[in-house]
């Protein structure tokens, strides 16, 4: 297995910071988006999660007519994945 370090991605347009916790769990916040938090047991569940996690407020905000943070320019971003 790799060591991971903890990075910046992209994931649907926002970016999001995620960090290795502990010897199997991942944590990840978003950078855009303050309460937007998600956790896995794999870099793979933890991302799939935000990106849900991510869906959900963003209908949150419509459902409350709040204005939608604007995604990640691509000068910010370290990596681009789509979940």
């Amino acid at each position: 297995m790799s060591e991971y370090r903890d990075r910046n991605f992209t994931i649907n347009g926002y970016d999001v910071v995620i960090e290795h916790e502990a010897a199997h769990n991942f944590g990840a916040y978003s950078l855009q988006m303050p309460g937007c938090v998600a956790a896995g047991s794999t870099l793979d569940e933890v991302m799939l999660n935000m990106s849900e996690v991510i869906t959900l407020y963003i209908e949150g905000l419509i459902e409350d007519g709040l204005p939608i943070p604007s995604p990640a320019t691509p000068s910010t971003l370290s990596e681009s994945l789509t979940y």
